[in-house]
């Protein structure tokens, strides 16, 4: 009987079997075909997160343990204050219920756990996440390759848009910005599975399997970010592909290592910038080779004799005149700042964004389009506006506060010491930072409710191990003791 219950509350009162099963609910929320199979169970799902929240302040205690947990802790009573002052508490609080349980549960996830534990628990979430969008842009890719345009699907009172439309390739996500995001952040894992694989070679059928997945993930995710015609991800992919190789090449390779330091800084910017330029015509590339595979797939079909000699390419480009730079940003946020004029302090409440935004648009004047206005019920498009709109000044500065603080330590332990988990800190570290950047013109990493939220809290909290391990540790791999020892082997070589 005690072999039960113990067993009963490693499974409900852990975040072992939780963190996996949230993050395949909260994915399905940009897959609409999903959604309608985890929809009905989400509220289940959301009641065992606040359940292991509870458990967690009374037993564990994690989160308080984990790194400026009492900032975050002020950043979220700040933000339900703001949802009890302002009108439509309860759909408000509901969103963040939702956005509070991957922040407690995952960002302090990596307290009392090792590198080697991370290395393990992140390889599985890298592998579910993956498997998620692996099969998500496969179906995807099949429905332009077929070209399966304007597919309409409805759940409830919502109707989404699947396969194409107007030049973008949704498929089967909610939108190609979405989609772009999730297919992203499934390459950078994969890329985290790669490393993981060169690390360990004895295990030769896992090995290879583990390799094939990567590669055709990484493959397939670039392939569909470039039918999606998404502005931001293109962003965020020069931003990421710039900083992380700007640190790859700063850190860790041995020819540039011993230079002086403006001389290594100058080589790693200018690999940075070859790297930026280099992803967005790979994208660019990608896209015009796809377009002409729908063409090629009609011509086998009809078997022509000439046919194979009319294969014309498919326009893949945004057909629609896009408002400012994209979904009507500027207006939104010019909106915004008029909103936060009359509620500085304590917001509106996200849920209240339009009905405030049809009121200083007739009040002020401001002569903008219901359209644009509309465009408010999915949120600012900018993270940092929602939260200084929807939650206020205080808010906003606490929250600035945690982000900044971390990312400075952050940036601190990198530059600081060397650790022989260097790859990993530069491969995460610049996934942290890209996503930061996305979220100026997007809003994902939080009160999204999505996977993408999810995964984010996920590594960010593990990156905040890199932290504890620089200020505790003293087993550090020092690089120049690297370089002697890659010297002493490459004579070694040379003399045989």
């Amino acid at each position: 009987m005690n072999k039960i219950i113990s067993n009963l509350k490693n499974c409900f009162l852990t975040t072992d079997y939780f963190k996996y099963v949230f993050l395949i609910f909260s994915m399905s929320i940009c897959i609409p075909p999903l959604h309608v199979i985890t929809s009905s169970l989400f509220k289940f799902i959301l009641g065992w997160g606040i359940l292991l929240v509870a458990y967690d302040f009374i037993d564990k205690k994690k989160f308080i343990r984990s790194k400026n947990s009492f900032v975050l802790f002020l950043f979220l009573s700040s933000c339900l204050l703001s949802i009890l002052i302002n009108k439509n508490s309860l759909s408000n609080f509901k969103i963040f219920l939702y956005a509070t349980v991957p922040i407690m549960l995952f960002y302090s996830d990596y307290v009392d756990r090792n590198m080697i534990e991370i290395k393990n628990e992140l390889r599985k979430i890298s592998l579910v996440y993956c498997s998620i969008t692996f099969i998500s842009s496969v179906i995807s890719l099949f429905m332009f390759f077929i070209q399966l345009s304007e597919v309409r699907f409805s759940k409830a009172t919502q109707f989404y848009t699947l396969g194409i439309l107007e030049g973008r390739l949704y498929g089967i996500y909610v939108s190609p910005n979405a989609g772009a995001i999730c297919a992203l952040i499934s390459i950078i894992l994969s890329i985290f599975l790669l490393y993981l694989v060169n690390l360990n070679k004895g295990r030769k059928k896992s090995t290879i399997i583990y390799r094939i997945f990567s590669i055709s993930n990484i493959l397939i995710e670039f392939m569909y970010i470039s039918l999606t015609d998404s502005k931001g991800t293109k962003l965020v992919i020069m931003f990421f592909s710039s900083i992380f190789a700007f640190l790859l090449y700063y850190f860790i390779d041995l020819r540039i290592y011993s230079s002086k330091q403006f001389k290594r800084g100058l080589i790693s910017s200018l690999f940075s910038i070859l790297a930026c330029i280099n992803s967005i015509v790979l994208l660019n590339l990608t896209s015009k080779f796809l377009s002409f595979i729908p063409s090629f797939i009609e011509s086998l079909e009809h078997r022509g004799e000439n046919d194979l000699f009319n294969i014309k390419p498919i326009f893949v480009e945004r057909t629609y005149v896009d408002s400012e730079i994209g979904s009507y940003r500027l207006t939104l946020w010019r909106i915004g700042f008029e909103i936060l004029k009359d509620h500085p302090i304590f917001g509106v409440g996200q849920k209240n964004l339009y009905d405030e935004g049809m009121r200083v648009n007739l009040e002020h004047n401001l002569e903008v389009s219901e359209d644009a206005i509309k465009s408010l019920h999915y949120g600012m498009h900018n993270l940092y506006m929602q939260i200084l709109v929807g939650f206020g000044i205080v808010s906003f500065a606490i929250f600035a506060l945690f982000f900044i603080s971390n990312y400075f330590q952050l940036l601190r332990s990198l530059f600081k010491k060397k650790s022989e988990d260097i790859f990993i800190f530069i491969l995460l570290f610049s996934f942290v930072s890209s996503m930061l950047f996305g979220n100026s013109f997007e809003s994902t990493i939080l009160f999204s409710n999505t996977g993408i939220e999810s995964i984010f809290w996920f590594i960010f909290g593990y990156c905040m191990l890199f932290i504890k391990n620089t200020e505790k540790s003293n087993d550090i791999l020092n690089f120049k003791k690297i370089k002697l020892i890659f010297g002493k082997v490459m004579k070694i070589g040379d003399k045989n």
